[in-house]
């Protein structure tokens, strides 16, 4: 309960900001709903399924949010609900949360919210048009050229943003792993090696402290951000939205738990490669010259 009123507390303060937020995530969801396709459930579990992962893949809210949205689609705002219905919702306050546990770790979710992120970014540049002037936004949606420009100069400016934040957070990766490995080695690796070994190899210590880090830079080195080629693609979506395309629409997904049966497979094959590297690691610490 507290967290409910938080929630609302949060979004009262900001109404206006709320209500925009609202009606994006609302057209985000009608837009791609019937775009969605699970067999093994009813329409209206599938419907509310992906109506969180819609709000996880849009907005980022995490469950607390969430189920205080799901809250006020079943019985409306705390704030005007009034006291005969206070006591019912008090009454069945348990059969809701548990309802609500059920939806938001419902077995499809991880795949709906993937399903959800890879189709957000148009309508994110999307509603940085509206955003931007609301009053000439008929004019900029009608036109296709006008509309070009402006996706074209904000996918820039977020590739941009991209960017400084990709090599920022590597600087920063590389920074640590290359001095937790140094640490590492001065504080237990050069010790255990006089102690069990009675030497030191220096080559085995060099290569397992500078191999991390100079891997996370090649890894780094081959990330960069989207090019022109996602720009077109973000602006043909855009152009499906808004024309309502049937197509678009139309061609739904089918989602099925069958895949996750080939999680334990992967699991033992990642299992073996890490056992593999690890002994190859030992193998070298003992038998380097």
């Amino acid at each position: 309960m507290v967290d409910l009123l938080g929630c609302e507390i949060e979004e009262t303060l900001n109404k206006t900001e709320t209500y925009k937020i609202s009606a994006y995530l609302y057209y985000f969801y009608q837009v791609l709903r019937n775009k969605v396709a699970i067999q093994e459930i009813n329409e209206d579990d599938k419907n509310t399924f992906f109506y969180v992962a819609a709000e996880q893949a849009l907005l980022k809210n995490d469950e607390v949010f969430i189920r205080y949205h799901l809250f006020t689609i079943n019985f409306g705002p705390l704030s005007q609900l009034t006291r005969e219905k206070i006591e019912k919702v008090a009454a069945n306050f348990h059969v809701f949360y548990k309802e609500s546990e059920r939806i938001l770790n419902n077995p499809y979710n991880e795949k709906l919210t993937k399903f959800a992120r890879r189709q957000a970014a148009p309508f994110r540049v999307l509603h940085q048009i509206l955003d931007k002037d609301i009053s000439s936004a008929t004019q900029t949606l009608s036109d296709r050229n006008i509309l070009q420009m402006e996706v074209t100069a904000i996918c820039s400016n977020k590739y941009k943003e991209i960017a400084k934040k990709l090599n920022a957070a590597a600087f920063r990766s590389i920074v640590y792993i290359f001095f937790t490995k140094m640490i590492l080695v001065l504080l237990i690796e050069l010790p255990l090696s006089r102690l069990v070994f009675g030497e030191v190899h220096m080559l085995s210590l060099a290569v397992n402290t500078l191999f991390p880090p100079v891997l996370m830079g090649l890894i780094v080195s081959f990330i960069n951000p989207p090019t022109d080629d996602n720009t077109k693609r973000i602006f043909g979506r855009i152009v499906d939205i808004i024309d309502k395309d049937p197509s678009f629409e139309g061609a739904a997904v089918n989602f099925t738990l069958q895949d996750t049966a080939r999680r334990p497979m992967l699991l033992v094959i990642f299992s073996l490669i890490y056992a593999t590297i690890f002994l190859c690691h030992t193998y070298s610490h003992i038998y380097w010259p």
